[in-house]
């Protein structure tokens, strides 16, 4: 994915299309316990409970999705969505 940080972009590792922006929140970066979003049937997933927390600490991320609209994705929200 590319990016930009401190005005100077990045075509990134190329390992996936889109970009990875600054998150646009109040308080960064965002470091704290969240539930994820994840597609249903997910082997990485299977028997955990739906509100099963995750710990995060960025303040950058994938806010969209611009590869195969089929792709499995999971997502989490610090006042915005973003891949996680």
């Amino acid at each position: 994915a590319r990016g930009v940080e401190f005005g100077v972009e990045s075509t990134g590792c190329g390992q996936w299309p889109g970009s990875v922006v600054r998150l646009d929140a109040p308080v960064i970066p965002h470091m704290g316990w969240n539930v994820v979003d994840s597609p249903a049937g997910r082997v990485l997933f299977k028997g955990m409970d739906a509100d099963t927390r995750f710990y995060f600490v960025h303040s950058y991320a994938a806010q969209q999705w611009e590869g195969d609209p089929n792709a499995l994705l999971t997502w989490a929200t610090h006042h915005v969505p973003f891949l996680a």
